[in-house]
């Protein structure tokens, strides 16, 4: 029976994708504990705090009336904001 793996699976270090490869690969300041947002097409938006990643998307733990995890990928749709404040960094990716 073949074993079932993410998509995004790195055969050397026999797991999903890190961060850092995420980083390098989209280019995006994505990091264990920065913020995001995520725009739907209807205008609404959520905020939410990356976890970890799932394959080659981030893991965010949704600011939502209940806590929930989205799997996002890193570049559609998604803006990094800034540690401190609401405001997006230059990396703004949407």
């Amino acid at each position: 029976m073949p074993v079932l793996r993410p998509l995004a699976f790195d055969e050397e270090r026999g797991e999903g994708v890190s961060l850092d490869y995420i980083r390098k690969n989209y280019g995006v300041p994505a990091k264990r504990g920065g913020r995001v947002r995520l725009d739907y097409p209807n205008g609404r938006s959520v905020t939410g705090q990356i976890t970890g990643t799932h394959g080659a998307h981030l893991r965010v733990l949704a600011q939502t009336g209940r806590p929930r995890v989205l799997y996002l990928h890193p570049t559609w749709r998604v803006t990094y904001l800034d540690h401190d404040t609401p405001e997006t960094t230059d990396c703004e990716t949407a």
